[in-house]
């Protein structure tokens, strides 16, 4: 495979948007397999802090450890922890 500058430009783009993607806190595409579970495991959490179920930053992480393992991706439970925790806080309820 021969390399000119405009490939090479391409090649050097695309793994720095990869870079970049990967970088990216909480970032999960749409795509992914995981996607519509790993959501609904966060929705569920974040029902749980509007209903004061869980007021503390343990409990939060417990409920997500919890919930991810129940629906079978607690490869997420990181990703669903910080979620929880930034709705929190942007809801004002940060303990």
């Amino acid at each position: 495979m021969k390399l000119d500058r405009r490939r090479l430009r391409r090649l050097i783009k695309e793994e720095y948007s990869k870079a970049l993607r990967e970088m990216a806190e909480g970032s999960m595409s749409s795509d992914h397999p995981d996607y519509d579970t790993v959501g609904e495991c966060i929705s569920q959490v974040n029902r749980q802090i509007m209903f004061g179920q869980l007021t503390s930053i343990p409990a939060i992480e417990n409920a997500c450890r919890e919930i991810c393992m129940d629906y079978g991706v607690p490869q997420h439970t990181n990703y669903c922890i910080s979620k929880a925790l930034n709705m929190a806080q942007r809801m004002g309820i940060m303990l």
